[in-house]
């Protein structure tokens, strides 16, 4: 229990003993934690906007983006797709996704269960490390989402 003075107020932490085994394995394994990016944007998916992209969803996690080359570019998501299951598992909206995305090892495959408007999709994904890029190639934006010269 956290508490700035040696009395307790009611303030814990909790982790999920399935998170707190892969993190140990992973330590275990390759001496530190190595997750691995699907590259996509999820965000919660609304009863408005399933409604019109897919009227069949009725949880999941909406994908509003998809990186190019990165494992779900490769597998075939697309902009627009609902997450409604990642092996077996029903997603509820953008944090369990990235829970359950977050538990599978780097390498291995897993299977997304998307729904693209009226059609059901089941997709294989090899998860791989994210590619990584020099701090000063990542473009800067101001406030307003705008590219800057840095």
């Amino acid at each position: 229990m956290f508490s700035p003075v040696p009395v307790y107020i009611g303030i814990g932490f909790a982790v999920p003993s399935i998170s707190a085994y892969s993190v140990l394995a992973q330590i275990l394994a390759h001496g530190g934690v190595r997750r691995g990016r699907l590259g996509v944007t999820p965000q919660d998916l609304t009863t408005d906007v399933a409604g019109v992209l897919s009227p069949r969803a009725v949880h999941g996690a909406l994908v509003v983006n998809v990186v190019p080359g990165t494992p779900a570019d490769k597998a075939g998501l697309r902009r627009n797709d609902v997450v409604i299951a990642v092996d077996g598992s029903p997603i509820r909206g953008p944090a369990p996704m990235r829970s359950l995305v977050g538990l599978v090892r780097l390498g291995s495959n897993f299977t997304p269960s998307v729904l693209r408007g009226s059609e059901f999709l089941s997709m294989e994904v090899r998860l791989t490390e994210p590619a990584t890029q020099p701090a000063d190639a990542v473009p800067r934006t101001d406030p307003n989402g705008r590219e800057t010269e840095s």
